[in-house]
């Protein structure tokens, strides 16, 4: 044990030893059950839904990094105010957007960015000061 003041902590040697001396355990694997109703029978589903990725603020260059809607990652440097709109064609996409404040160097720039589903704002993030990242994702 170590004693950090007061504290005192279990470093859990002891107890590694203690599992090292177990015998093997096996495994055995479990075969699943088949579904009780076909997947075509469900309700459908929305299948896909409309994204706003907006970046705002004070700052006047930013670099910014997202995730498209074909699932690959894009990067450019912007100017403000940022938006981009696409339509993903998955119910619950992963959705990602971060910027960073380039200029002005002096200051206290800031920007403010937001995720919109169907209209709706599912995240939102400020960051201010140089070189500051406000990243936001779903």
């Amino acid at each position: 044990m170590a004693a950090c003041g007061s504290l005192t902590l279990d470093c859990g040697f002891n107890r590694i030893k203690q599992l090292s001396r177990l015998p093997n355990r096996r495994f055995r694997s479990i075969k699943a059950k088949p579904p009780t109703e076909a997947i075509s029978s469900r309700e459908p589903t929305q299948d896909s839904v409309q994204v706003a990725y907006e970046i705002t603020g004070s700052a006047i260059a930013i670099p910014i990094t997202m995730e498209n809607n074909t699932n690959g990652t894009e990067q450019a440097t912007e100017s403000m105010p940022f938006k981009w709109t696409g339509k993903f064609e998955e119910r619950n996409p992963f959705l990602y957007i971060s910027a960073q404040i380039l200029r002005p160097t002096t200051g206290n720039p800031e920007i403010t960015c937001r995720i919109l589903v169907d209209g709706v704002q599912v995240a939102k993030t400020t960051a201010s000061g140089f070189a500051s990242i406000a990243t936001c994702d779903s």
